[in-house]
């Protein structure tokens, strides 16, 4: 990615769509760190009115206000995220997936099928 600083703008903004990586990790790549958001989009994109926008540490607040801005001109709904692995929507789903398995799992609750015919 450090090539990439030779090649782009100085003031351009980097972003990112990847939720596997931190936008910390991936900023440090680069010369530029303060220059690199997160833009989460959900698929398909043209569908899926989500966007969130990711501030790193590092982040300058002007990229991450130019993250809003993006969003805003395509038509999305824009959510500030933090800089964790996974979108937001993954992240409340597994822990409600998680919660609704826990009780089955500590023994609490038990699965049970009829044998009646």
């Amino acid at each position: 990615m450090e090539a990439l600083d030779g090649i782009v703008k100085d003031d351009a903004t980097f972003a990112t769509n990847t939720s596997s990586l931190s936008v910390a990790d991936q900023a440090a790549a680069t010369n530029r760190p303060q220059q690199f958001i997160g833009l989460h989009f959900f698929n398909p994109p043209q569908v899926m009115p989500l966007l969130e926008v990711v501030k790193a540490e590092g982040t300058a607040d002007a990229a991450y206000d130019l993250g809003f801005e993006v969003g805003t001109e395509l038509g999305k709904t824009n959510v500030a995220a933090g800089d964790n692995r996974g979108f937001i929507v993954n992240r409340c789903s597994c822990r409600t997936c998680s919660t609704r398995s826990a009780p089955t799992s500590r023994g609490s609750a038990r699965s049970r099928t009829s044998t009646r015919g």
